[in-house]
């Protein structure tokens, strides 16, 4: 009988233990995921503050070039005006007849430029809507421009003579117009002011499109920081949690996509490089990352033995020839 409690007390104790364990294990679980989720959350805050960052220095930019855009062309006019007034004291000190004076300043005017590649230049009309220089379109000076309407039936001289014979002798316009090319027609941002002596309407401005243009370079170049930081974050968040690896791959759209990765590998390795990193870039304008990540600091990649497993990865006997090759090189003099 004594046997026998000591089996049942022995079971009791074992069947004790195991409850212990299977609760610390449970406890253990429950903090991992919790470490995960919390991991997950924080990551997730990190990249939407960054966006948001992003975003608003996009919009911050776009504010100051649209503004910069228009301080430039206004400036530009205010130089002519500035000629016109010298060639009108020419007139006034007997060196120039008015007409000959008139004409100077015209052409030299008509010479005149600015931007790097020269794109700017300016037009004149006069109070009377007589187009009486205008650099792109010469055989027009000379034509009444009084009906000059846009896509949109703006008025465009109409619309210019008001803003210059308004208080401030001049401002801004937008209309539809034809491009250099003779071709392509598209909004303009127009600065005008008047030289109240000869009845002149002096403009020049920029085009929407070339200004957008610009300013969609540097939305991708921010956008590309964007995608880079992310990844950046990524990485150091994996170090941070004590992984043992910290590995990312990524599907690209782009060869640019395929850079931002590879560059902030090298960012992450050389500079937080505390245990050994591993990103992937998939499909076909990631393979170069699965043959030459080494160089940006990635430890290790994937060949497929048979059937690929993910996008872009190569057969691993070619793979093997292509990183034997490589390291032979890299280890050159």
């Amino acid at each position: 009988m004594k046997g026998m409690g000591e089996g049942k007390e022995v079971q009791r104790v074992k069947e004790k233990q195991g409850k212990t364990k299977s609760l610390k294990t449970t406890l253990i679980l429950v903090c991992a995921s919790l470490g995960i989720v919390i991991g997950v959350v924080v990551g997730m805050i990190g990249v939407l503050t960054i966006r948001n960052i992003s975003n608003g220095a996009y919009d911050e930019y776009a504010r100051a070039m649209d503004d910069g855009y228009r301080t430039e062309i206004k400036s530009q006019v205010q130089s002519v005006l500035a000629i016109l007034q010298a060639e009108y004291d020419k007139a006034g000190a007997g060196e120039l007849t008015e007409e000959e004076a008139k004409l100077e300043a015209a052409e030299i005017v008509r010479a005149m430029r600015y931007r790097d590649d020269d794109s700017g230049y300016f037009w004149i009309d006069d109070k009377d809507y007589i187009l009486v220089m205008h650099p792109i379109l010469p055989e027009q000076e000379g034509n009444n421009r009084y009906d000059l309407e846009d896509q949109n039936g703006i008025m465009i001289i109409q619309e210019i003579m008001k803003v210059c014979q308004s208080a401030e002798k001049g401002g801004y316009n937008e209309f539809y117009f034809t491009k250099a090319d003779g071709v392509t027609v598209a909004p303009k941002v127009a600065y005008s002011g008047y030289f109240e002596p000869w009845g002149w309407a002096i403009s020049t401005g920029n085009y929407v499109d070339d200004m957008e243009e610009e300013m969609q370079g540097i939305k991708d170049s921010i956008v590309r920081e964007f995608r880079n930081s992310c990844v950046l974050m990524g990485l150091i968040k994996m170090q941070s949690l004590n992984a043992d690896i910290a590995k990312i791959a990524v599907m690209p759209s782009t060869v640019d996509d395929l850079l931002t990765l590879l560059t902030a590998t090298h960012e992450v390795n050389s500079q937080f490089g505390e245990i050994p990193i591993v990103t992937m870039s998939m499909g076909r304008t990631g393979i170069l990352s699965r043959i030459a990540g080494q160089i940006f600091g990635s430890a290790i990649t994937f060949g497929a033995v048979g059937p690929s497993s993910a996008p872009g990865q190569l057969e691993a006997g070619e793979l093997k020839v292509m990183l034997e090759l490589l390291n032979r090189n890299l280890e050159k003099e």
